[in-house]
């Protein structure tokens, strides 16, 4: 255990060994290291914990409960590590976070906040609850996985400035259908398996490969592209704000309803003149209802 009462970190770097678990209390640390002899040891916090320097994980599990890791430097999670929170509350800065083969889980209304990248890769795997989730560029590589479970509410409080889902992995957002909302600011690419379920989803920058959403939500001033050869799917509903746009410049397909339709959903467009969809197929065993003026290619 680490329970002394109190430490002045200093330059110093402590590091946390054996092949038992142990108790660390909440202190602020210049450099901290995970070292533990046993994989399957863990650390549990009985408090806050700042690392002013670098955290460093090379074996063992960090279990935060429902206290506060922040981060003064990159983090990675390699093969053989896990950080875990349950209620509790990740900030990271602008810090990037690489979860490299090792564990991130974040249960119940668990927060995690960076403008840094967080890049999943290896077999590393992250699972996330209906807490606020907010990262910069996120990226999923080799066989890598994520799953995020609850519904956050409506306010997009979980939110990325792009997402990557490379070949191999498979990202799932909302996976029990609880709904809930997701910001996508910037780029989404899919070549592995994405699922949003029932997400009310807004994306801000180009679309390619084949997606499929529940509601699609596209704000004022932002733009939605899609690129060429991509098939995007509306489950239910599409609604465009006031200068929101869809740009159809590059032939994509978009279905809605789809082989997965749900009932209920409209169709939306607050825009005075209307957006031109592109090529555009309505189908699936449920209704839609046309609330505004639709334009189309096909």
């Amino acid at each position: 255990d680490f329970t002394i009462g109190s430490f002045v970190a200093a330059n110093s770097t402590v590091t946390l060994v054996g092949d038992s678990d142990a108790n660390i209390n909440g202190y602020t640390f210049y450099n901290l290291t995970i070292s533990k002899d046993d994989a399957a040891a863990t650390i549990t916090a009985a408090g806050n914990i700042s690392v002013g320097g670098t955290l460093t994980f090379t074996r063992g599990s960090l279990d935060m409960a429902s206290h506060e890791l922040t981060l003064g430097s990159n983090l990675s999670l390699p093969t053989g590590t896990q950080l875990s929170f349950a209620d509790g509350t990740f900030t990271a800065g602008s810090h990037d976070i690489s979860v490299n083969g090792g564990n991130l889980t974040l249960a119940g209304t668990s927060t995690l906040s960076t403008t840094g990248s967080f890049t999943i890769s290896g077999t590393g795997s992250v699972s996330h609850g209906s807490g606020a989730f907010s990262v910069g560029d996120m990226s999923l590589t080799d066989t890598a996985n994520f799953t995020q479970t609850g519904d956050n509410g409506a306010g997009f409080n979980q939110e990325l400035s792009s997402l990557s889902v490379g070949t191999g992995t498979i990202a799932t957002w909302d996976a029990d259908s609880d709904g809930g909302s997701l910001s996508i600011v910037g780029d989404v690419n899919v070549q592995g398996i994405l699922a949003f379920n029932q997400k009310n989803v807004q994306i801000g920058g180009s679309l390619s490969g084949n997606i499929e959403i529940y509601d699609l939500y596209i704000p004022a001033d932002w733009t939605l592209t899609p690129a060429e050869g991509t098939t995007l799917t509306v489950r239910r509903s599409i609604l465009i704000e006031a200068t929101g746009f869809y740009n159809s410049t590059y032939g994509p397909s978009l279905m809605w309803g789809g082989p997965n339709s749900v009932t209920g959903g409209s169709f939306n467009d607050a825009n005075t003149s209307a957006v031109n969809m592109g090529n555009l197929v309505i189908s699936g065993n449920y209704d839609k209802t046309l609330a505004s003026h639709l334009a189309a290619g096909s």
